[in-house]
């Protein structure tokens, strides 16, 4: 087994949604080959596998599950993987920060308890909706109407619950057109008109689960869902710092016309600071020489502070190992 095995399936263990019940077998089969497979010549991708096996679900970009059962298969059978799969590797070998994994997964042991208000700051009006809606007598034949039709608890997850089809950017999902063909498919259409009546997102066994003000982490940022029927009070219905700082996680950074164009020759200067310094190793520069010949390929006054130079070139080696592109 890997060397941190140990640890690491501690780890799997404490992350939310039963993440080493669902993704168990996988991160051990991969733990496994990593050490059976060592000469296998994409041996390192299954190790990008296996990093990611760890992250929170949420900052997920692709289903590594289903691409680590893939790539097992490869080296297990000695076969080269993909080139379009190893590029697809190759892109995602950085992973999201310690910082960025640990606020996600706080966030999603608060949500895994059913605490999905952790930006909200006026429960008050879910309330009020809420209440209106369990009295509501139309929303109740409705529900009743729709089981005589199906048999809704064939739907129904280990929890009695049963969600509407999940909404994605600009309402642009994957297989949309109406193929009514089987009973699931022509309940999951009526079901979702019943939701979308009603501003829901599932049913509880007979209880309609209301859509609520929500902020949700994903891969690529922080969605804002703000339902239909709230009037919103954005100073008073998000808790802005606690938004700000999860989000302050993913690495975002303080930005504006001045201080963008600052950053913007800052960088520039630190990638050169970091080119000046290899080629002064090259010409076995040292000492004061080779801080006058740094300086003088990146434009410094003669005389530069050597501390000066030095958080440039960490600088450099930050930005090279985080390929931050400036925009």
């Amino acid at each position: 087994m890997h060397a941190d095995f140990a640890a690491d399936w501690e780890r799997l263990g404490k992350l939310a949604f039963r993440r080493q019940e669902k993704t168990g077998a996988l991160f051990k089969r991969v733990s496994r080959l990593l050490e059976t497979g060592a000469r296998h010549p994409d041996i390192n991708y299954l190790n990008i596998i296996r990093q990611w096996l760890l992250v929170p679900f949420t900052l997920w970009p692709i289903d590594f599950a289903g691409l680590g059962s893939h790539v097992c298969g490869c080296v297990k059978s000695r076969k080269r993987l993909q080139r379009t799969l190893a590029f697809v590797l190759d892109q995602l070998r950085e992973l999201p920060s310690d910082k960025t994994q640990a606020a996600i997964a706080e966030y999603e042991r608060l949500v895994e308890r059913g605490n999905y208000e952790p930006f909200l700051r006026v429960p008050a009006k879910y309330g009020a909706q809420e209440r209106e809606l369990l009295m509501n007598p139309d929303l109740k034949q409705e529900w009743l109407t729709l089981k005589k039709m199906f048999a809704v608890e064939r739907y129904r997850n280990r929890n009695g619950v049963i969600r509407r089809s999940m909404v994605q950017e600009r309402n642009f999902r994957p297989a949309w057109e109406a193929k009514p063909k089987t009973p699931r498919e022509r309940f999951q259409m009526a079901f979702d008109a019943f939701c979308f009546r009603w501003n829901l997102y599932g049913m509880e066994c007979d209880k309609p689960l209301l859509l609520k003000l929500s902020v949700n982490p994903t891969p690529h940022g922080l969605m804002i869902v703000i339902p239909c029927y709230w009037s919103f009070d954005p100073k008073r219905d998000l808790d802005w710092p606690k938004i700000n700082n999860l989000h302050r996680t993913r690495g975002a950074l303080r930005q504006g016309p001045k201080m963008s164009g600052g950053r913007v020759e800052r960088h520039d200067q630190a990638r050169r600071a970091l080119a000046a310094a290899h080629e002064a190793r090259e010409l076995r520069l040292r000492g004061a020489e080779r801080f006058t010949f740094i300086a003088a390929r990146i434009g410094l006054r003669p005389g530069a502070e050597p501390r000066t130079i030095r958080r440039l070139i960490t600088e450099g080696r930050t930005l090279a190992r985080r390929r931050v592109v400036s925009k």
